[in-house]
């Protein structure tokens, strides 16, 4: 007996057998393409005029000695020796050209109340064999690649297949397992994210993984895989068919090479010198990794040149030293300043004078750069001297230099030479020079006991009463001492605003300015009684060795005794031993004289009266 049957889907047909000693049975067919063998269940039959379809209703076999099938739930008999024809009606758009195990379709028996369990599957055709078995209640398990059966867990089925995604269809393994055909890794220093590549073949995707088999998969679906590493790594990426899911036979190595970076372990300090001299920076490193450590300093943002492991350098600017190793691998050290300091310039030494008398001083000093007090003042240095800005000398050579706050030194300035010479008057007392103002070491005296017909030279000495002359009349000169109305003495006020008619001061000498009084004034005084510091007379020590001036040495100093004065009237004597009145060089008013006055308790350096009065003098140069 010959049956035909269309069957609706898959391949063509071949002979209807009993699967093991069960009811169920398989179509055992043949490609007529490619000569296959395939294996397909029964999914319903109908059996119209010899045609036999399934289009739904299940089929088994009836026991006993004949073959039959359940058709829509009757029982058909068919002789074993029957030939069975199969016609095969390909489905639309499904190829199947070569052997691979198909998720077949294999509901629980219980469902056809047929007794025990079958969880087997046979596969027909070459391993490697490759697919996805889908239960009923949604579980899956994966084909083994090398394998010819399997026994299934209870419960699953065999028959249409579903993939991971829930999409339905039949499962075509057709051709080699996809591969990884390139990969490429990656080498960064120090830790930090790297990024891996893997190329898969067409139609697959890479997944990878920590292991070369098993391991945990860390990134599914993606050529390229950007891990975060510290030391090396090595990742294993494998390709998979976004189809079949069928995965590479094995796994390819992708390696994340670390290098250490490396290690500064001394960093450069930053320095500060003085203008021209220069500042050293230095940094300690390994290699860390590879060949080194390598040097490579900059300055200002600039490359130096300079490959050591210490840099030194005149100039002024930010500097950092690049430490590399020959893996590529670099690292910064700190930034820090190189910073000049300021050093002042060669200062000018200057004196009062050039010359002094023997056994007085002048004033040296150096110039007044950074406006800072002169006492005890260590940014200006004489040396031998002082550490101050201003000294005062006798004769001899000199040099001085300038200390900025920083503490950096001026060069020397040039040789200044204080030459001494006898400065005697008459009175042998030495001269006193401030500033730029030579003192005479005595008041001015007459030649003529008359007063007249005479000339003005200086005392014997400086602690004597001397006579008086009254403003711009030099020709006479009144008495120092006597007592009473002055015969001839001329009431009336000079108009004259100077002392046009000459000083009353020997050839060469002057008297004093007021400015040159008040210097005099500033410089130091002290009053001093007769007999106190060597003086006869009671009077004042003026001049910056006033303090502790004495006769007859008067070092650094002057002495002006108290004469009084000659009243305007009559030309008598006021306050002889208790006040002094020494005439200045200009008016104070068309009316009065300027003088410089003193008291035992104080001076006044610039006062002055009516220019009928007579004073004393002492002249300057």
């Amino acid at each position: 007996n010959t049956l035909s049957f269309d069957i609706a889907w898959g391949p063509d047909g071949g002979r209807v057998t009993p699967w093991s000693d069960s009811v169920w049975v398989l179509i055992d067919y043949k490609d007529p393409a490619s000569g296959e063998l395939r294996r397909l269940p029964i999914a319903g039959a109908t059996v119209t005029a010899g045609q036999a379809t399934w289009p739904g209703a299940r089929a088994r076999l009836v026991a006993g000695n004949t073959t039959g099938f359940f058709v829509d739930g009757q029982a058909r008999a068919v002789d074993r020796a029957a030939t069975l024809t199969v016609r095969v009606t390909p489905q639309a758009g499904v190829t199947i050209s070569k052997p691979c195990v198909y998720a077949l379709d294999y509901p629980p028996l219980a469902t056809y109340g047929v007794a025990g369990s079958f969880n087997t599957v046979e596969l027909v055709g070459t391993a490697p064999f490759c697919g996805i078995i889908v239960n009923s209640a949604g579980g899956t398990m994966t084909f083994p690649s090398s394998e010819a059966s399997w026994t299934l867990p209870a419960g699953f089925r065999v028959g249409s297949y579903t993939d991971l995604s829930g999409n339905s269809g039949l499962v075509d393994c057709a051709g080699a397992l996809p591969t990884v055909t390139g990969s490429s890794g990656a080498v960064r220093c120090g830790s930090g994210v790297v990024t891996l590549s893997a190329t898969p073949s067409a139609g697959a995707t890479i997944d990878w993984y920590s292991a070369a088999t098993g391991g945990t998969l860390l990134l599914s679906g993606n050529t390229a895989y950007s891990p975060s590493v510290v030391t090396s790594m090595t990742y294993y990426a494998q390709a998979r068919n976004t189809g079949t899911q069928c995965t590479s036979a094995s796994r390819t190595a992708v390696v994340a090479m670390v290098n250490a970076l490396p290690v500064i372990s001394t960093q450069p300090v930053a320095a500060a010198v003085c203008a021209g001299n220069t500042n050293t920076f230095t940094v300690g490193a390994t290699a860390g990794s590879g060949v080194g450590p390598y040097y490579l300093w900059y300055q200002g943002g600039s490359a130096t040149g300079n490959t050591t492991n210490s840099f030194t350098t005149a100039t002024a600017g930010n500097v950092y030293a690049v430490v590399s190793n020959s893996n590529g691998c670099s690292v910064t050290s700190n930034t820090v300043a190189s910073t000049l300091l300021v050093t002042p310039p060669k200062p000018t030494l200057t004196a009062g004078t050039l010359t002094v008398c023997s056994g007085t001083l002048t004033t040296i000093s150096l110039p007044d750069w950074y406006g800072l007090p002169d006492v005890n003042e260590k940014n200006y240095h004489i040396p031998g001297l002082v550490w101050a800005r201003t000294a005062n000398v006798g004769a001899g050579t000199y040099m001085g230099q300038v200390q900025s706050p920083d503490g950096c030194w001026s060069v020397m300035s040039d040789v200044v030479t204080i030459a001494s010479e006898s400065c005697m008057g008459t009175c042998g007392a030495p001269n006193y020079t401030l500033g730029t103002t030579t003192w005479a070491g005595c008041n001015s005296t007459y030649t003529t006991a008359s007063g007249t017909g005479g000339a003005w030279v200086f005392a014997d000495r400086p602690d004597t009463y001397t006579p008086f002359v009254q403003w711009n009349k030099p020709s006479v000169a009144w008495s120092a001492t006597a007592s009473g109305t002055m015969t001839n003495w001329t009431s009336g006020t000079s108009t004259a605003s100077s002392w046009s008619k000459g000083y009353p001061c020997p050839a060469g000498w002057r008297l004093p300015t007021v400015a040159e009084f008040v210097a005099l004034h500033n410089a130091g005084t002290v009053w001093r009684a007769a007999g106190a510091n060597g003086n006869a007379v009671a009077g004042r020590f003026y001049g910056k060795g006033a303090s502790t001036c004495s006769l007859p040495s008067l070092s650094n100093c002057v002495f002006l005794p108290m004469c009084g004065l000659r009243r305007a009237g009559d030309g008598t004597i006021l306050g002889q031993g208790s006040r002094g009145y020494y005439w200045g060089k200009v008016e104070r008013t068309t009316s009065d004289g300027n003088y410089l006055r003193f008291l035992d308790s104080t001076s006044y350096p610039d006062d002055g009266d009516e220019k009928s009065y007579g004073a004393n003098s002492r002249c300057v140069q």
